[in-house]
């Protein structure tokens, strides 16, 4: 007896359709799978959304970090400026001895407070032209060279002044130095103002510096 390997009149072959060409298949004779049914353009956007993201976060950081670099900028000319007017502007003469010595006090006195406000000075006007420069390149290496030089200015400035000023308020028994603050009291605490300023403006400048690095 001959069997009759083909379906009979009127049964009807399973199909499916296929999502992505919408091309009818019959069961069995292909597998349907889940990554055929993506179009180019639904790939493409997959492998794009992560960059663009990348992107977007990226700038984000970077427009936060230009705005704090500019408001530590700011806020170094801000204890810089005021540093240098307190030592220049501030002046005291005194009459001791029935009238026989004068003791002028100026930051003239002494090399060390030239050398601050000269390096005050530079700081706080670099970090006002820092501003602008910010604006337009906050990862510059020439910028980021330009802050550590300004850095070290200031901070040996500081240094310098600060041990002359620690010798005025407390001498130095085995030099022999006495003490020049009890005579020119105004002076001495302006002066310690002044070195105060431009040491938070030095901590503000080594922010900028550590900002403009990254």
């Amino acid at each position: 007896m001959v069997m009759n390997s083909e379906q009979p009149c009127g049964a009807k072959q399973k199909k499916v359709i296929t999502e992505a060409t919408g091309q009818i298949v019959p069961m069995g004779t292909e597998t349907v799978r889940k990554e055929e049914t993506q179009t180019p353009a639904m790939v493409q956007h997959t492998v794009h959304m992560p960059l663009e993201v990348v992107r977007v976060k990226k700038k984000r950081r970077s427009i936060l970090g230009q705005a704090v670099q500019v408001i530590f900028r700011a806020l170094t000319a801000l204890c810089m400026i005021p540093a240098v007017i307190l030592m220049v502007l501030r002046n005291e003469e005194i009459e001791i001895v029935d009238n026989r010595y004068v003791i002028h006090a100026s930051y003239r006195s002494s090399p060390a407070f030239v050398y601050l406000v000269l390096g005050a000075g530079v700081a706080g006007c670099y970090s006002i032209l820092g501003i602008a420069l910010a604006f337009c390149s906050p990862r510059n290496r020439f910028l980021h060279t330009l802050d550590m030089m300004v850095l070290s200015l200031a901070m040996s400035a500081w240094s310098s002044a600060a041990s002359v000023s620690y010798i005025g308020f407390y001498g130095n028994e085995d030099l022999a130095w006495g003490k020049v603050c009890p005579y020119v009291k105004k002076f001495c605490l302006s002066s310690r103002f002044s070195l105060s300023l431009s040491f938070f403006g030095s901590i503000f400048h080594f922010l900028v510096c550590t900002l403009s690095s990254a």
